[in-house]
């Protein structure tokens, strides 16, 4: 039987959403967090500075998932790890509801987790509301 991995995402400002539920909680932000799952500034500063629709967000999504394939490529480790937790926050400065590869990063390690043997839920993004559900 797979192992159950649980992932929410949260933008960074709302960490003590997190902290009050005692969810581990992973920074994926260039600025402060981990790196390695972080977009590159190249890329994030071309999307910053675009116009924001499709044609943008297809680009920056394309030169994330290359990052995050050379990540598995590279260092498998640090993607497994993530999921070995059982259930963590992946938080980053963007706003609830917009582009972001938070949400990248979870579908990625959804795949991830089918190879390896883990069953992982997005549980979405966690707010007070869902807080005092689960």
């Amino acid at each position: 039987m797979p192992k159950q991995v649980k992932l929410w995402t949260l933008q960074l400002a709302k960490w003590r959403i997190a902290e009050k539920r005692n969810l581990p909680k992973l920074d994926i932000t260039v600025k402060s967090g981990a790196k390695y799952l972080a977009p590159d500034w190249d890329f994030l500063m071309d999307y910053k500075k675009s116009d924001k629709g499709p044609d943008a967000e297809a680009a920056y999504t394309k030169r994330y998932l290359q990052k995050l394939s050379r990540l598995f490529d590279e260092d498998t480790d640090k993607l497994i790890e993530i999921l070995r937790q059982g259930e963590v926050v992946l938080m980053c400065y963007c706003p609830p509801g917009k582009f972001c590869h938070r949400h990248l990063l979870v579908s990625y390690l959804i795949e991830i987790g089918e190879w390896f043997g883990y069953d992982v839920i997005y549980m979405g993004e966690l707010d007070a509301a869902n807080l005092k559900e689960n």
